[in-house]
This record gives structure tokens, sequence and C-alpha cells, in this order.
């Protein structure tokens, strides 16, 4: 985990390079060449049976490239970015190792390689094609999410189960211990949802000079994360960088954020409320995040960040200075009968919404255009109407089942200048 701080070093190690590492010419305790060690294991972080520890296949020198165990600053004319090949000293580049074609595909992502003493080092944080796993990603990065044969014959993670409805089908009994929030049994046997709600005690204060958005707990006012919203963080003005400012929270208690981002990239961000909904993207089998106001984990392109809370980040608009304000959630029954949450993110500059999938943070294509008004705040009702203000004497409205042609819009009584706007129980 990296934190922010007013400075920081950083210490670089050169491993040396050349031979093939096997056997043990260092005649010391240790059964490999390079001296370290390192027990019986092998650790072999790029998956070509070299590494370090006795039971690798052989020492590597440079355990981020599969194509390299003990080739370093060999071949660079073919291989530029191999680590020991010459390079412009101080120099920091992206750097990928993968297989042609899985780049950027799946979980997969480059890195950066630092240029030290006029020799390239390993790639850092670049992430390589893994074993495909039931995880609802696409670990091997071949375009194809959960294939090679992980999921169960029911085409679900974990094994078939058989589903019954009450106790004429056969059910076993519901026990106590097993209930879920929400969730109680009927004196026949049945389930039913009974009604009550749970409190998640979450706030999301989002600071546009410095483009964070905190996570509180609002029972004890303890800040829980802090997450950079996007790449570009602003210098405490509330005009520069991303600019983050709405919000929306689904019913897991996780935000989405809207970066208005003046004169840049406007984007929207997703954040997760607790641990348990984060998705640990690195495989190292915890969950990198923040946990106080102070640790912020780095976000350096809109493609690449470190926290493993921030679930997603899009971009959003088709111009710089698209500006990214209204942003609002809402769950949508489809025909099968599965419920599946949308958002809308209001795009001021450009007088429209544009709707995304609130659960991948992908835009589905569907617009509605708000003739007249520029989307400043905007609230979804029961029925699904979209109400918006646009910073003037008329609030707006568009129904979410027709978004494309049905926009109408209201004069705010005393000539007064609509600014946020919230929907109550009655619409």
């Amino acid at each position: 985990m990296r934190f922010l701080a007013p400075s920081f070093f950083v210490l670089w190690v050169l491993l040396g390079c050349g031979g093939s590492g096997r056997g043990d010419p260092d005649g010391d305790a240790d059964a490999d060449a390079d001296a370290d060690a390192d027990g019986d294991d092998c650790v072999d972080r790029d998956g070509d049976g070299a590494g370090q520890g006795a039971g690798c296949e052989a020492d590597d020198c440079d355990d981020t490239d599969p194509e390299t165990t003990d080739e370093c600053g060999d071949d660079c004319g073919e291989h530029p970015q191999r680590r020991g090949c010459p390079c412009a000293d101080g120099a920091v580049t992206p750097c990928y190792h993968g297989p042609e074609g899985t780049g950027n595909v799946g979980t997969c992502r480059a890195g950066l390689q630092r240029c030290e003493g006029g020799v390239l080092g390993e790639c850092d944080d670049q992430i390589l094609p893994a074993q495909e796993v039931c995880d609802e990603l696409d670990d091997d990065c071949d375009g194809e999410v959960d294939d090679d044969g992980v999921l169960s014959e029911c085409g679900t993670c974990g094994a078939c189960e058989q589903h019954c409805a009450g106790p004429e089908d056969g059910c076993e009994d519901f026990l106590e211990e097993e209930e879920s929030g929400g969730v109680a049994e009927t004196a026949e046997g049945y389930l039913v949802l009974d009604g009550t709600a749970s409190n998640l005690h979450v706030m999301w204060p989002s600071s546009s000079g410095t483009g964070q958005v905190l996570r509180v707990d609002t029972q004890t006012y303890e800040i829980l994360g802090a997450y950079w919203t996007g790449p570009d963080h602003g210098e405490g003005g509330w005009l520069g960088g991303d600019s983050p400012s709405r919000t929306a929270v689904d019913d897991y208690g996780s935000v989405v954020i809207a970066n208005r981002a003046f004169g840049a990239q406007a984007s929207i961000t997703k954040v997760a409320s607790s641990d348990e909904l984060c998705v640990d993207s690195n495989g190292n089998g915890a969950i990198d995040t923040s946990h106080g106001w102070d640790e912020l984990l780095d976000f350096s392109a809109h493609d690449d960040w470190e926290d493993e809370c921030i679930l997603w980040h899009t971009t959003v608009g088709d111009m710089n200075d698209a500006v990214a304000r209204a942003v609002a959630i809402h769950t949508v029954v489809g025909l099968d009968a599965v419920a599946v949450d949308m958002g809308w993110v209001g795009m001021y500059t450009e007088g429209r919404f544009l709707q995304f999938d609130e659960t991948t943070g992908e835009l589905t294509g569907v617009e509605a255009p708000t003739p007249g008004c520029q989307p400043y705040g905007g609230a979804l009702d029961r029925d699904g109407w979209l109400w918006m203000t646009c910073l003037s004497t008329i609030v707006g409205r568009f129904d979410t089942a027709s978004p494309e042609d049905s926009y109408e819009s209201f004069s705010v009584p005393g000539m007064g200048s609509a600014y946020r706007v919230i929907v109550d129980e009655n619409n």
C-alpha cells in the first residue's frame, strides 16, 4: 500500500543478471544460484518457471518478464523494454511484457519502467495474464469472462443449487442463523420481505479543491477512507483538477461521484462502502485501500489506479469542458424480472443526460437531451422520472423509460434560480 506524503524516497535496487542460474555455483548453504537462502519454494511472479528459491527451474534476472530468465541486457534491439537495456537516465516509460493482444484486456494492465544508471529496471505494477478463476473477471485477458470451464453446469460460480418455493416444494427448514436482513419466515414456512430497513451509517463528502471523496461513519464521525476521484487532483482551487461535486449513493452505501473537470475531461467514479465490496484486482489476497483521511493511494491515469475500493472510473462527454454535474441512480426491472441498477449523469455544457450501468460504469449509449436546460442537479422519483435543476428560472424532467423524447420543463415561481433538487415520497 502506498501513502501520499510531503516527500518520499524511492530505493531502487538493480539486480544483477546473467548466467543460467541452475545448480549452486556459489557453494553456500542454499540450493540455488543467487545466494539468497530463500528455502525450497519458488517465487515466480511471471510464471516462466524461473524465479527465486531452490524450487525454481532457474534464477530469473527479471521476474516481471516471462520471456526473460538470464537474458537481461541482451538483444536490446529486438527487445528494447528488456531489463538491463540502455536508456535515458531518469526516464520513466510504460511497459508491458504479456502476450500480444492482452494489454489493457480484462484485468491486465501496463506498468512503469524506470531508467537508473542508464539501464532499464523491472516493469513495476504491470498485471500479466493469470489462470482463469470464477470471479466475474477476465483473469487470463483473452476477452472472455470466466471461460475455460470455470463455471458450473448452472453457469454460475460454485456448485449448482436446487431452488425451491416453500414447504410444499420440499424445502428444508430455514435456519434462523442463515437469515439475511429484511427477510422473515411466515408461520406456513415461506420467506417474505419483512419491510425492515438497515442503516449503513456512511456519508460521502467530496472535496472539489483537492479532488478527493471521503468515507465517513455518521455515528462516530471517523473518516474511514480517502480516495482520489480521478487522475487530476487539483491544487486547492475548486475550479482546478477533477473538481468532484455531485454524488449519488446506491442501496449498498457505495457512492458514484461526478467530476466536473472544468476545461478538461469529465468523468464519473464509483467507490465501495466497505472492504467486503471491494475487488482484489491485483490478486495478492488482500484489499489494498485507504483506511484514513491521509491514506490516499495513487490514481495516475483514467485507466490506472491502485485503491481496490475504487470499483470503476469512466470518462464522459464528447468534449473537454463538458462538465459532469448532476448524477442519480435508480433500479430498473427488466422483462426477465431481473433488477439492475442504472445511473444518469448530467453534462452541463452539452445539455443532456447520459445513462450508465451502475455496476460496471459502462455507458449504455442511451441519452436524454434537455433542450433549454443545462443540468445542474438531479433526483429520480418513484415513477422513474428524473427531475433536474438548470441553474435558471426553470426546472425540467424526463421519463427514464423513454428518455429521448419525454423532456418537459416548468417555470420556477417568483423568478427564482433553481440550484439543487430532492424528491419526496409523493414524487
